[in-house]
């Protein structure tokens, strides 16, 4: 009986990985080594071919928008941020497992950007801000921040005020 429950958990659990619910780990760990090339003017900004414009426009404005997050939500960030910025809504939703609608997303430190911000240039430091909300929140109060649901109306207002 036991051996019969070991086989169908084993089942179960090959059957749920591949049916894409961690997509995300495996294409996280293919881009984070192959696909992505490190900006040399900073290596907290890595990016796909392509993608470059918008990886120079993050580049301009991260310190800018870092400083306006930790002023205006009142802390420092706790760790090192990288930011991803992807050539295509396609490859953005692959990586990261959100819409191809949306234009950015944030993870534990990592922020991604949409190839979509390559037509929205002056829109970069105000996307990158709203993110790098969001993560010095979750860097803040941690698990919290995961479970209250406030926080995206929070960086909202936040990023309409600063950026």
């Amino acid at each position: 009986m036991r051996k019969l429950l070991l086989i169908i958990i084993v089942l179960v659990t090959c059957v749920f990985l591949s049916m894409g619910g961690c997509s995300l780990i495996e294409s996280r760990v293919a881009h984070w080594t192959t696909d992505f090339n490190v900006l040399p003017s900073d290596s907290r900004i890595l990016y796909e071919n392509g993608a470059e414009k918008v990886a120079n426009e993050v580049f301009r404005d991260l310190n800018k928008a870092m400083k306006a997050v930790e002023s205006r939500q009142f802390g420092q960030f706790k760790e090192p941020v990288k930011i991803y910025c992807f050539a295509t809504p396609e490859s953005f939703s692959k990586f990261s497992g959100i819409s191809d609608k949306a234009r950015g997303a944030s993870v534990d430190n990592e922020i991604y950007l949409s190839g979509l911000m390559l037509e929205l240039p002056d829109e970069v430091y105000g996307m990158v801000g709203h993110e790098l909300s969001h993560v010095q929140l979750s860097q803040t109060l941690g698990v919290i921040a995961l479970t209250v649901q406030f926080q995206d109306g929070s960086q909202r207002r936040i990023s309409n005020i600063c950026f």
